[in-house]
């Protein structure tokens, strides 16, 4: 018995979680996937389903944690956005080499167009460096079954296994066929162990290396079911992955191109399967690829396939590798390329926007936390550094913005070798204790003059919010990280405002 649900596609990850039996949740919370974790919470209360969740403080100890699960036994969730990746990818990396027990499930939140961040880094890139098979959805159904799919691909190679979502898919919402839910059975979890497995160094993380590549070239020999459109005679083939499948498939429609075309959609990215390649491109006399981003697909297929290729491949040269590609750019790519015009009289659908960035929440205490600060720089050559989150918001009085971290971890640089320049630096307390609290301890332990303001809202503000760790005391973990003898200070603004009264650019460790 199955029932009809309208999800969103943060709501089908966890329901297709909670159905395919997962045991652990570890995330750190980011836009476009920070509500799988409120939803799957939700669903297991519901169900009275015992879920365990880690609630990490950054993506590296919420890898390790998932890691730690699966060795046990337990089906694991790991949920990050692209770029915190990057602070996952050192574990990741040994995971591939010890492999796992329990499936594990690594989702990403990707954002092609940095529609929810401020970066649109094509993370495609550690997938081969990890050697984890890849997957794509296409649609919110298909992403609940690839769910169920990569736990039991996981399982039987011993590998974790990955899932791409992009931010237009998480925010979309779409009816989906729910299977009635049947409560899993009790497991006991054991750790069994295996020095040879989880022990990597010298000639043994070399020979799981070797093992690692040997998983991957058994799966990249398992044909994965594909999707295949129009005229199996077409001369022209066009590849997609991911969304650009609906662009390609509307744009083909719409145009009548349905006999000049033919369209093969890739749903496990990586590793792809070379013979399945060949078997549609070598019936053509060339072949596009339609990707957002870098041109990932495109590399791979050049790269594996270059000498038994006898179709001309291409993909960058007409599309760009940067932004978000749109249903009217690839719509206009088939047009000039066949010669074709709409039928009819057709609106413009294509209508321009100016930007619309975000700003501080209104009466937020954080607007007049940084007018204190500028009280405090008055007459002062200052610089305010700037981190990612709700002090990256408009009116942007940070003299720069980057990345989690960058606002206490760039001003010490700046601080070390600045003589007539006042440096303080901002950011919130996920992102403090993300890892801004390492680098107060590193200015600490060079001796850095450091002025750092933590604007505290007690929850991870821009992404959920989630729970952060400062409903425990953070004026009491700062002065150990920083004690009163340090040259290195912290300022800790609560969700109130207290203006600075002390201009000089040295202050003791104050909790305002």
């Amino acid at each position: 018995m199955t029932t009809k649900k309208l999800l969103n596609g943060n709501e089908v990850i966890a329901h297709a979680a909670l159905h395919s039996g997962v045991d652990y949740f570890s995330h750190y919370p980011g836009s476009p996937v920070n509500f799988i974790e409120p939803s799957l919470k939700k669903l297991a209360k519901i169900h009275k389903t015992p879920i365990t969740f880690n609630d990490s403080l950054n993506e590296h100890v919420a890898a390790l944690s998932a890691a730690g699960a699966s060795f046990c036994g337990a089906r694991s969730m790991l949920v990050m956005k692209h770029v915190g990746l990057n602070i996952a990818a050192d574990p990741l990396n040994y995971i591939g080499y010890t492999g796992i027990k329990g499936g594990m499930l690594i989702i990403v939140g990707t954002d092609p167009g940095a529609n929810s961040s401020t970066g649109e880094e094509d993370v495609h890139w550690y997938i081969p460096q990890f050697n984890f098979p890849l997957f794509e959805p296409t649609s919110i159904s298909e992403t609940f079954s690839l769910v169920e799919e990569a736990y039991k691909l996981s399982e039987k190679q011993e590998i974790p296994v990955v899932i791409f979502m992009p931010v237009r898919l998480c925010n979309h919402s779409d009816y989906v066929e729910c299977p009635e839910y049947s409560p899993k059975k009790k497991i006991e979890f054991y750790f069994e162990k295996d020095k040879e497995k989880y022990i990597n160094v010298g000639q043994r993380a070399i020979q799981n290396h070797k093992k690692l590549l040997a998983k991957i070239d058994v799966i990249s020999s398992i044909v994965h079911k594909e999707k295949r459109f129009f005229s199996e005679d077409a001369k022209i083939g066009i590849i997609s992955r991911g969304l650009c499948l609906g662009h390609a498939h509307e744009s083909i429609v719409k145009l009548g191109l349905e006999s000049e075309l033919e369209l093969l959609n890739i749903e496990r990215v990586f590793p792809i399967n070379k013979a399945q390649i060949l078997n549609f491109c070598n019936t053509k006399d060339e072949v596009i690829i339609i990707e957002d981003q870098d041109g990932f697909l495109e590399n791979l297929i050049k790269m594996n396939c270059f000498n038994d290729l006898s179709a001309k491949v291409y993909g960058k040269e007409f599309f760009p590798k940067y932004g978000e590609i749109s249903f009217n750019q690839v719509l206009d790519f088939f047009k000039d390329k066949f010669n074709k015009k709409l039928p009819g009289n057709q609106l413009k659908t294509q209508i321009e926007i100016p930007e619309r960035l975000g700003t501080f929440c209104e009466g937020c205490p954080h607007t007049a936390a940084f007018f204190a600060i500028d009280q405090a720089l008055k007459g002062v050559d200052g610089i305010i550094g700037g981190d990612i989150g709700c002090s990256s918001l408009p009116p942007f009085r940070a003299d720069w913005l980057m990345c989690m971290n960058a606002g206490i971890g760039i001003s010490q640089g700046m601080a070390h070798i600045l003589e007539n320049q006042v440096v303080i630096s901002t950011g919130g307390d996920g992102s403090f204790f993300h890892g801004g609290l390492l680098s107060l301890q590193s200015a600490v332990e060079n001796k850095i003059n450091l002025i750092h303001v933590v604007l505290d809202n007690r929850t991870i503000a821009m992404t959920g919010p989630s729970p952060s760790i400062t409903r425990l005391s953070l004026s009491k973990v700062t002065r150990n990280a920083a004690p009163r003898t340090s040259r290195a200070s912290i300022l800790i603004f609560p969700g109130s405002l207290k203006f600075l009264e002390n201009k000089g650019p040295f202050l003791e460790n104050t909790s305002l």
